[in-house]
């Protein structure tokens, strides 16, 4: 999606000078951006956050960045700053959701998660003859 539909699909279909006045950007400016299609990043943060969206998701919404670039640094804060508790109902609100048996214990290897559901990782390996 580029900037001027991102725009048009935030502010709910403004007209570029309601967006200009509410977000606080020259309107000439504006216009000329959105007519070039170079909306600065700059001017993106000021509409998303005069429209009440996270500047991050609006970064996020014209591929300005990704969202793993936007969670980068968050979950980590997010983990250290969340309550035992908290954290207790994630994991429970993870384990409904993805259906997982809780009633079995989980098996965690040095190795990679994914060779624990490699059926033949036990099997003896064979070389051709020469």
């Amino acid at each position: 999606m580029n900037v001027y539909e991102y725009i048009e699909k935030i502010t709910d279909g403004a007209t570029i000078n309601e967006i200009s006045e509410r977000a606080g950007i020259v309107k000439s400016t504006l216009w000329r951006q959105i007519k070039n299609n170079t909306v600065s990043y700059e001017n993106l943060i000021k509409i998303a956050r005069s429209y009440g969206v996270n500047p991050i998701t609006a970064l996020v919404g014209v591929g300005a960045v990704t969202p793993q670039e936007a969670l980068q640094g968050k979950m980590a804060g997010d983990l250290n700053d969340a309550s035992e508790t908290m954290l207790i109902e994630e994991v429970a609100r993870r384990l409904h959701r993805n259906a997982i048996d809780a009633d079995r214990p989980i098996v965690l290897n040095d190795f990679e998660l994914a060779a624990n559901d490699d059926n033949y990782r036990d099997a003896e390996g064979t070389t051709a003859e020469e």
